[in-house]
């Protein structure tokens, strides 16, 4: 099934497009925006006339593009420029009329709590300030544990900010500290905003995004991701001052910001500066998911009988994606987690990289979509350039780096511009788990679940490891064998395997 989401903000429509499929996997497979700015005229309590014809000119060759991709159904919602208006009545009946849509309009609890849903449906968040910038109101949601904790909203956003200060172009001092101080106001009158202190905050929406794009182009960061991107409150200082001393050709033309958010982008940076400033926080997260995803999130799990986590719902919607064996790829993992955890007790790894190991294992072999030989190479592009959830950017690259080690050492990968986010113990790491996934291929070696668990001692300078099988294993004993001095020089521990045959496979018990 195809799940279409239209959503009609301040500054755009935007529709994506994504495949449902087995047990509420997805996946994104279109996506297309309209800038028509519908929260422009802030000032006055209505849409303009000329505003609704680009909008139902937008909405109308969405709902042909929707029907040409067989969307099977389109969930339209409407936030706050069309939540606050006078004629808003009138908008929603002419919707109806002329595209057959029937709009959702978003209270604010409400559309603070699905931008809650799809930042939480795709990271771990233990105490943050969420912070969703739209163009005509901000939205603020305490999380806590991945709970909503509070939420509060502001009418003030991108547009309204530059329409009122007149941040389009050069902006005079006055203006600026105008602006400041009515921020201020606004944001002091949350108590929960300083009840205590919030460990990051955790930005959402299109100017988000922009912000991060424009840091890791500044940065010249490594990885494209704009999902879990971290920046530091010193890095928004940074981009404010360049922006606020550039005009709006100058910006422009900064690397990273697009030519239709360049006009409006201070109004953002401003709102982040002065959170930051009132309450202490110094770390940032760009969140590439937010009310969209919130709305998927909850059609899944309305829907389908199970909702995948959030790394397994990412690994087995690459694995669809690249046309994988999934039975492979979970019985790859299952045997490489046995020698992880027996691995782990002797302190080898730290309990953290349980995660990562599983990411690498599920896609190492997403390189054969590209082809055999040298998969390993096109496996570590892949995971390195798919926006995993439940990963940040650090752990995503070293699962990248684990796969690519599970047919050889690769000590030629181009590691250089990662240094900053690995060194040396990290690749170290990455050996390791990536000759675990290695033997554990070699025991996989046929594709048919042969050797359907392991037993592993860990003793001393010895690591015994039984492969369980009830047929015979010289093929994959063979493969298995040819990898004990390289794991005996990594682990400096010795290898030995000794299969146990089974001569009757046990009686099913009924439970």
């Amino acid at each position: 099934m195809r799940l279409g989401i239209i959503d009609i903000g301040s500054n755009t429509i935007r529709l994506v497009v994504w495949e449902l499929y087995g047990k509420g996997f997805y996946r994104i497979i279109e996506e297309i925006k309209e800038n028509v700015r519908i929260g422009q005229d802030g000032h006055i309590p209505v849409i303009s006339e000329e505003k609704i014809i680009a909008a139902l000119a937008v909405l109308k060759k969405f709902k042909k593009f929707a029907a040409n991709l067989q969307v099977g159904r389109t969930i339209v919602v409407a936030t706050d420029p069309v939540r606050r208006v006078d004629n808003r009545e009138d908008f929603l009946e002419r919707i109806r009329l002329e595209t057959g849509y029937v709009p959702i309009v978003l209270n604010e609890y409400e559309e603070s709590y699905m931008d809650f849903r799809g930042v939480t449906g795709s990271m771990e968040v233990q105490n943050s300030l969420m912070v969703d910038i739209g163009g005509s109101s901000t939205e603020l949601v305490w999380i806590r544990n991945n709970e909503l904790m509070e939420s509060a909203s502001i009418p003030y956003g991108t547009l309204t900010l530059t329409e009122r200060y007149h941040l389009e172009d050069i902006v005079t001092s006055a203006n600026h500290q105008a602006m400041d101080q009515l921020l201020d106001s606004e944001f002091r009158q949350i108590p929960w905003l300083f009840s205590q202190p919030f460990k990051t905050m955790i930005l959402v929406g299109g100017s988000a995004r922009a912000i991060g794009r424009m840091d890791r182009n500044r940065k010249h960061y490594p990885l494209s991701l704009t999902h879990n991107y971290t920046l530091l409150d010193l890095d928004i200082n940074v981009l404010y001052t360049q922006l606020m001393t550039k005009n709006a050709h100058g910006r422009a033309r900064l690397p990273g910001l697009e030519m239709d958010r360049a006009d409006v982008i201070l109004g953002a940076m401003a709102i982040i500066k002065s959170l930051c400033g009132l309450t202490g926080l110094t770390e940032l997260r760009v969140s590439g998911n937010g009310l969209r995803e919130g709305i998927l999130y909850e059609h899944i799990r309305s829907n389908y009988e199970y909702y995948p986590e959030r790394l397994d719902a990412s690994i087995y919607s690459i694995l669809a994606r690249h046309n994988m064996d999934v039975a492979h790829a979970e019985h790859v993992y299952k045997l490489s987690n046995k020698l992880f955890q027996a691995l782990q007790d002797e302190k080898q790894f730290p309990a953290e990289w349980g995660d990562v190991l599983k990411c690498a294992a599920m896609l190492h072999d997403t390189g054969m979509s590209i082809r055999y030989y040298d998969h390993e190479r096109h496996s570590f592009y892949l995971i390195l350039n798919s926006e995993i959830n439940g990963l940040n950017h650090r752990e995503i690259l070293m699962a990248a780096l684990a796969a690519s080690f599970h047919r050889k050492n690769n000590d030629d990968l181009p590691l250089a511009p990662y240094s900053h986010l690995i060194n040396r113990l990290d690749i170290n790491i990455a050996e390791r788990l990536g000759l675990l996934i290695a033997l554990a291929e070699t025991f996989e070696k046929n594709l048919n679940g042969h050797i359907f668990d392991l037993d592993v001692e860990v003793r001393n300078d010895q690591i015994t490891v039984f492969p369980i099988s009830y047929e015979d294993l010289e093929t994959e004993l063979a493969e298995a064998s040819k990898l004990i001095p390289r794991f005996s020089q990594v682990f400096r521990k010795n290898l030995e395997i000794i299969p146990r045959i089974l001569t009757q496979e046990p009686e099913r018990q009924d439970t």
